[in-house]
């Protein structure tokens, strides 16, 4: 167990500890030890990061099926992730994502999207640069998912925290979504954006805008049709 007020050059990998997690590292055969490996991955960076650096990160975003799942299963059978670990994978998650279907398990997948919201939300400075144009682009089917986490952390925050993500990207997010950035616009976003909405009632002209942008556009379809 890790003590968080003792200072981090204090702890290290034992030489011959490492040596032993270089055998499992090295056997194929091991991949459930493989796995064990990764869910400790946060406490080893504190340890040694260097070591993690080299020998667990690439297999992260490798182009080895086995080792892209052995890597990503291990680390998100975590309950939590902390942003030192988080920003280290910020390469990862942007090459998985243009293909999260060689996550072969559902349920991990579903676990990826549910951590990268919470890279857009806590972690990237500007998740309108990559983050959420690759989403649409190469996972447009778990955009939902992405709007079901993202309202859950959003409820979770206070004023404070909500005012400084709704500024860093949040609103030109949704100001793009209405009018189809990165690609078109999905009708059944409409009901994620207003619940989203509801949670800046504090910022009521703002809000107010978006809603009237989103009646025009509707009436303007309606007219179409």
């Amino acid at each position: 167990v890790l003590n968080e007020e003792r200072n981090k050059n204090d702890y290290f990998i034992d030489e011959e500890l490492k040596k032993y997690l270089d055998k499992i590292i090295n056997n194929q055969e091991a991949g459930e030890a493989h796995t064990f490996i990764y869910i400790y991955l946060e406490n080893l960076n504190v340890l040694d990061s260097q070591w993690i650096d080299e020998n667990l990160l690439p297999n992260f975003n490798s182009k080895d099926d086995d080792k892209l799942n052995i890597s990503w299963q291990g680390y998100l059978s975590n309950s939590s992730f902390n942003s030192e670990t988080c920003k280290k994978l910020n390469d990862a998650f942007l090459f998985t994502i243009k293909d999260v279907s060689r996550i072969t398990d559902i349920n991990f997948r579903k676990k990826f999207i549910r951590v990268y919201t919470l890279m857009c939300i806590d972690i990237v400075e500007d998740p309108l640069l990559e983050y959420i144009p690759n989403l649409y682009l190469y996972s447009h089917e778990f955009v939902e998912d992405f709007y079901s986490h993202l309202l859950r952390m959003l409820k979770a925050k206070d004023i404070s925290n909500k005012d400084g993500i709704w500024k860093r990207w949040l609103e030109q997010f949704i100001y793009n979504r209405i009018n189809n950035i990165p690609n078109l616009y999905k009708i059944n976003e409409t009901k994620w954006i207003l619940l989203i909405l509801l949670e800046f009632s504090f910022l009521s002209e703002n809000v107010e805008n978006i809603i009237n942008i989103m009646e025009k556009k509707v009436e303007s379809s309606l007219k179409i049709l």
